[in-house]
Parts: structure tokens; C-alpha cells; sequence
């Protein structure tokens, strides 16, 4: 029950704020080197992640990145406390994937991951990397 009740444009405002002082000093330095070196070949990137769209949008949007994730519901500039969709983790996750993008316009496909949660996005890549260690395709 996410920030039921409480005002968007309020919370919009902190969440605002928060992708903008607190994101960039917990982002590891060898990640948002990966996401400048994915840029730089011409890449789409896109984080998908099991946590919220109020915070991660701001920060993504200056990164010129693409989001997936939980988008908390709004109803009259209130939160509902519920989420639009179901949550973004496990197979959700992949499924999310292949929903919105065509897996075979692209040439390669990369996924990084970091704990249980991501083994299936893992699974529709290419080269796929595990807490930063390149995984062999199974």
C-alpha cells in the first residue's frame, strides 16, 4: 500500500528530488560505466527493475534512459497505495521485456542482474552478466 493517500504532486516532488541528490551517489561507478559505454555504441538501455517508477523515471529521463518498472496507481492526484501492474520482478520481468520491445530487432541483447529476481530477464540475452560476471549462454 505504497504512499496510499497521499498527494502525487507532493510525492512526485520528494521522489523528484531523492533520483536527483540520492541515485547518483548509490549507482556503482562500474554500472554507469557500462550504461556510458552502452550509449556511446548506439544502445537502447533500459533498467528494469522491481522498484518504483516515481523515483527511477526523474533519474532514467536524465540519463536519456528507458524504464521498466512498478508505476505506482493514481486516482484524482492521490495514490491509490496499489500498483498499475503487477509486481516487475521474476518472470514479470522477462515478460515486461518481450511485451514492449521485439527481441528480434536488435542484434545483440545484454541483461545484468544482481540477485534471484533477475534470473529470467537473464535468460532472453545474449550476453548476460550475473553481479558483474559474464555468464555462459545455457
Amino acid at each position: 500500500m505504497a504512499f496510499w493517500g497521499r498527494d502525487c504532486d507532493q510525492i512526485d516532488d520528494i521522489a523528484h528530488h531523492y533520483a536527483q541528490t540520492v541515485i547518483p551517489k548509490s549507482v556503482r561507478t562500474n554500472a554507469l560505466e557500462r550504461i556510458l559505454w552502452h550509449q556511446s555504441q548506439g544502445d537502447i538501455i533500459v533498467v528494469v527493475s522491481a522498484s518504483l517508477d516515481i523515483y527511477l523515471r526523474p533519474w532514467c529521463k536524465t540519463l536519456k534512459i528507458e524504464l521498466i518498472c512498478n508505476e505506482l496507481e493514481r486516482n484524482n492526484g492521490k495514490f491509490t497505495g496499489a500498483t498499475v501492474l503487477d509486481d516487475c520482478c521474476k518472470d514479470e520481468k522477462s515478460r515486461r521485456i518481450i511485451e514492449q520491445y521485439n527481441l528480434d530487432d536488435y542484434n545483440r541483447i545484454y541483461a545484468y542482474g544482481d540477485t534471484t529476481e533477475d534470473l529470467s530477464m537473464l535468460e532472453i540475452a545474449d550476453e548476460k552478466y550475473m553481479n558483474w560476471k559474464k555468464q555462459l549462454n545455457t
